[in-house]
């Protein structure tokens, strides 16, 4: 995300968790919230230190890796993703770049499909069908699961 001017709240990271400062680029974490969600990549709007935006529509987004390792994705993956939401919030209100955008989120989601998260043996497929759960995953962000690639 730095690497695409995009300020992450203490200059990086060294857990799960991240907080992008949208300040700079005129757009609220509201709007950012939904232009990725049209995506599927999951955030939460959240405040950031000293914001003076009002809660309802903050200066930040949060997002997180648990549910993307969940499905074992590496660094690689992280990247294609971090890419990903740097475009949009760029460019939030450009149709066609969502389109792309979702369509690559898409096809992440599918390669994962046979990955085995955790070192379990058990392809990620199958590991969310055992426990209920749709067994096409799509992407997400911030913790936050799933709906099933109905695209």
């Amino acid at each position: 995300l730095m690497d695409n001017d995009i300020d992450l709240i203490s200059d990086g990271t060294d857990n799960h968790l991240m907080l992008i400062d949208l300040t700079k680029t005129g757009f609220g974490g509201k709007e950012i919230e939904k232009a990725l969600d049209a995506v599927h990549i999951f955030t939460n709007k959240n405040m950031i230190p000293f914001d003076e935006r009002s809660p309802f529509n903050p200066s930040g987004i949060r997002i997180g890796t648990p549910a993307l390792t969940t499905r074992g994705m590496k660094e690689t993956d992280m990247r294609l993703i971090g890419l990903s939401i740097a475009k949009i919030i760029k460019k939030p209100q450009d149709v066609y770049l969502r389109s792309k955008v979702k369509a690559e989120v898409l096809e992440l989601c599918r390669n994962q499909r046979n990955r085995t998260p955790f070192g379990t043996g058990t392809p990620v497929q199958a590991h969310f069908t055992e426990r209920g759960l749709p067994p096409e995953p799509v992407c997400c962000n911030a913790g936050f699961l799933v709906t099933t690639i109905t695209d």
